[in-house]
């Protein structure tokens, strides 16, 4: 498809014709000078007006790529599910002899290793979701105590499905060779029948933290959870949030979201305001409840999309309504020391929600709006500052590893938002310097030896976000800065931990459709000074936005045999042409480009 020779037709006449004063055919290079010899002339004025041309339409690009960004890059990569409904479904037998397995194969001194482990590195994730930590211990023994009488109640059957989140988190979290050092991989040869032995790695992990977040969820199920609803069926579901099983599973999380939405509700726990008359374990409780509910805030905006349309963050203001009351307060001390952790966290993430509102909206966010974010970006930057690190501590490095990579990312989203809709001249080097950050964040836990830092679901989002707004404007404008950093994030992908699983593999897959773009589009020139931009680049770009929302909002009929409600050839982008500009349609050649490209790098591999 590469090697085709196109030749191409401008609107307007070559520089050269309109100096001689003759017609042009305006064919690149046009008969008149390919018969003068003058065709090299030509085809450099013709460069040079495909040059400034990308440059003019840069804005409506970069304008584009909120969409882009959204559909894309948000929705389609990491909060969409390929539905198979003709998959072999297992029985609920099956699910209790697999999970079996794995509930026989973890030991009682094992279990109490991962909850060292959760306690000495992992507090920041799960502290706040509960009320008394040293209590997991004593329920950790309690829960050996009833594997050995076989006795159990809804309310055991709670504790374990929580006290299981935190082992199912652990496996997630703890680093291989540590691992390897708690559990043999003898009885998983036996288990997954590989014909060969096997060591302790990153795939071998990936798959006992699958498993283990299956058994999880299946305590919950024996607790029977819709109709003996419980705080513990939230805390257990923001303890599995905190690792990649929302984007590995987003339909299950989301309808598991939905019901702890439901369990909060239902039992006024969103009432959590203290009061003069509250007593001591009152008190307590509440600070316990404010937190879960900042958290579970801080779920729901993540996992924010179209298919989730019941949500609770919305029910909390934005900060920026409050930012403007504050600095006119001079004896209010805006540097304050927040409540919790938790808190901390929900308002560094509310001003994402603030900016990333726009990303599918034909509006623009007022001037005075971004400023004022960038006013609350420094003063939680000063928090952070001051937040206490104990050099030995994982706790307290992994707490303020997490607030300060969220405000790296909310200023890169935010600079990124002054270059799309105000060109402002410290945009560009801003987005660079932020990016540089954030990579610098990443490497830093490497070489600290705290690469199971980097786990955090929080991390392979944001880096997808920004090298994939970086692969984008390079397709368009050469810039050395942004090539040095795309060489510098391809690096850093290469090394981020493979627990990702296929959400790693599916962004390196977009990353080479986007050089795959740039070459087509050094390639196939048209030129075009006019109102309107046609290129097969832009066109594909269009088309991969349209073919992921109808992907999204594909609908199964209910009446078994009539399929879906989309057109197949609609969800390939094949009749997409169709619907646009009457220049695409006369160009049997830009077609062939466009549908050639789109069925050799579909945009739909990037869905699992």
């Amino acid at each position: 498809m590469f090697n085709r020779t196109t030749q191409l037709k401008s609107k307007h006449p070559c520089s050269v014709c309109t100096k001689r004063k003759v017609k042009c055919d305006r064919m690149v290079p046009c008969g008149n000078c390919r018969k003068r010899g003058q065709d090299s002339e030509c085809i450099k004025s013709s460069k040079l007006i495909a040059s400034s041309s990308s440059k003019e339409y840069l804005p409506d690009l970069l304008l584009f790529w909120q969409n882009y960004e959204y559909w894309v890059t948000n929705i389609g990569l990491y909060k969409m599910k390929t539905r198979d409904l003709t998959r072999i479904s297992t029985t609920l037998s099956t699910d209790f002899e697999e999970c079996n397995f794995w509930m026989n194969y973890l030991g009682k001194d094992q279990s109490f290793q991962l909850m060292n482990f959760a306690m000495e590195n992992l507090g920041v994730l799960y502290f706040g979701s509960i009320g008394d930590i040293s209590e997991l211990y004593l329920r950790v023994e309690q829960y050996w105590d009833r594997r050995r009488d076989d006795t159990s109640s809804v309310d055991s059957q709670y504790w374990d499905a929580l006290i299981w989140s935190v082992f199912t988190m652990c496996i997630y979290y703890m680093p291989v060779q540590k691992l390897s050092d708690i559990f043999s991989p003898y009885p998983l040869y036996e288990h997954f029948g590989t014909g060969k032995e096997l060591s302790w790695d990153d795939g071998l992990q990936l798959a006992m933290f699958k498993n283990f977040t299956r058994c999880t969820l299946l305590q919950l199920k024996k607790c029977d959870f819709m109709a003996h609803p419980d705080i513990r069926f939230i805390q257990t579901y923001l303890i599995l949030a905190t690792t990649i099983f929302p984007c590995e599973e987003p339909l299950l999380a989301n309808s598991l979201l939905t019901q702890c939405i439901h369990t909060f509700k239902n039992f006024h726990i969103d009432d959590f305001r203290p009061l003069l008359n509250d007593d001591p374990v009152e008190s307590i409780a509440k600070v316990t409840l404010g937190r879960i509910f900042y958290r579970l805030c801080g779920c729901d905006y993540i996992q924010s999309g179209p298919r989730k349309p019941i949500e609770l963050h919305t029910e909390v203001s934005s900060l920026l309504q409050h930012a403007a009351y504050l600095q006119d307060l001079p004896t209010v001390d805006i540097y304050r020391e927040e409540n919790s952790i938790e808190v901390l966290y929900w308002k560094i993430m509310s001003l994402d929600r603030d900016l990333d509102q726009y990303l599918n909206k034909t509006f623009k966010p007022p001037l005075k709006t971004l400023e004022a974010i960038r006013r609350e970006l420094d003063i939680f930057q000063y928090k952070v500052d001051s937040l206490e690190e104990d050099s030995r501590s994982n706790n307290t490095r992994f707490e303020k590893f997490i607030a300060t990579f969220q405000i790296s990312t909310v200023s890169w989203k935010l600079f990124k938002m002054y270059l799309i809709y105000y060109d402002s001249p410290d945009s560009l080097p801003k987005i660079i310097h932020y990016s540089k950050i954030i990579i610098s964040l990443i490497v830093k836990n490497f070489q600290e030896k705290s690469e199971f830092f980097n786990k955090h679901p929080m991390v392979l989002p944001t880096v997808t976000r920004v090298v994939s707004f970086m692969s984008f404007y390079q397709i368009f404008i050469e810039s050395n800065a942004i090539q040095e950093l795309l060489v510098d994030f391809t690096e850093l992908i290469a090394n981020l931990p493979l627990i990702f699983g296929l959400k790693l593999d599916k962004l390196g897959y977009l990353i080479d459709r986007f050089t795959k773009l740039k070459q087509l589009w050094e390639k196939v020139r048209l030129l075009d000074s006019g109102d309107s931009f046609h290129h097969p680049v832009f066109k594909i770009l269009q088309n991969d936005v349209k073919i992921i929302e109808l992907k999204n909002s594909e609908m199964f009929s209910l009446i078994k045999g009539l399929g879906s409600l989309v057109p197949l050839n609609r969800l390939r982008g094949e009749s997409l042409l169709e619907e646009d500009d009457e220049e695409s349609k006369e160009s049997t050649k830009f077609r062939d480009i466009v549908e050639g490209f789109q069925s050799e790098y579909n945009i739909t591999n990037i869905l699992t």
